[in-house]
């Protein structure tokens, strides 16, 4: 289903108005799931997330307000909430 999307996307099936909905639609979702991350993962709490394709696992050290320190072997990261998914 979601090729079907980014193909029609991809394939100009869709105006500029109709388009900047979307990216609205997507901002709003990636909000949400940022303040439901905040509020659910806490310190300690065993995570993965995505960066340039390689998957990362670690575990939450410390949580802001947008975004969470994350102890990946002996490096730090300070990573988006929204990007965060509990293993």
């Amino acid at each position: 289903m979601l090729n079907k999307i980014i193909q029609s996307i991809l394939n100009d099936k869709y105006s500029n108005d109709e388009l900047n909905q979307i990216a609205t639609a997507i901002k709003h979702a990636r909000h949400n799931q940022a303040v439901v991350n905040t509020f659910t993962l806490k310190c300690g709490t065993d995570v993965s997330f995505i960066h340039h394709g390689n998957k990362m696992n670690g575990r939450i050290i410390k949580v802001n307000r947008t975004t969470m320190n994350v102890l990946v072997g002996s490096q730090q990261w300070k990573v988006p909430a929204n990007m965060l998914t509990p293993v």
